[in-house]
């Protein structure tokens, strides 16, 4: 949700720009793999105590900071599609994949996977717009997904 309070004064900022999304995302990217979630995985592992690893880990996974450069690069691809691509969009890509693979083989984060998964996301959704392939039910779920993740919390506990 911090996502959606950020974004207009992220749009304001930035406007179409889109390589200022991009170069953002992979700044953010590289200073959560490479400074924050060691620190921050270091801290809260000791606060935590053994054997509490993977829940602090989880939780760093679905931080904002972790989150931000993904829905960054969502603008960009926004904006994109919309302007049409360039050759330099594909260079700003191949750059940020470069350096989250050396950054993920110098921390160990594991982050590399979660970004190529994302990032090969992002191109499906592109391919399927730009080819026009439509799937209703995919669109209606697009449409209401952030009520329903505003509303689950609700229904799992109604469903107890």
């Amino acid at each position: 949700m911090t996502f959606y309070l950020v974004f207009p004064f992220v749009i304001t900022a930035f406007g179409s720009r889109r390589h200022l999304y991009l170069a953002l995302a992979i700044a953010l990217h590289l200073v959560n793999v490479c400074l924050f979630k060691p620190w921050a995985f270091a801290l809260f592992s000791t606060y935590y105590g053994p054997g509490h690893e993977a829940f602090v880990w989880n939780a760093l996974h679905i931080s904002f900071l972790n989150q931000l450069p993904v829905f960054l690069v969502g603008c960009a691809l926004f904006f994109s599609l919309r302007d049409g691509f360039a050759k330099s969009d594909a260079a700003i890509f191949a750059v940020f994949i470069a350096l989250s693979f050396v950054a993920d083989r110098a921390t160990g984060s594991h982050e590399f996977n979660y970004l190529m998964i994302n990032l090969v996301l992002g191109a499906l959704v592109a391919g399927c717009i730009r080819l026009a392939i439509r799937c209703r039910p995919i669109e209606a779920l697009g449409r209401n997904s952030y009520s329903m993740y505003l509303s689950h919390f609700a229904v799992i506990y109604g469903l107890r």
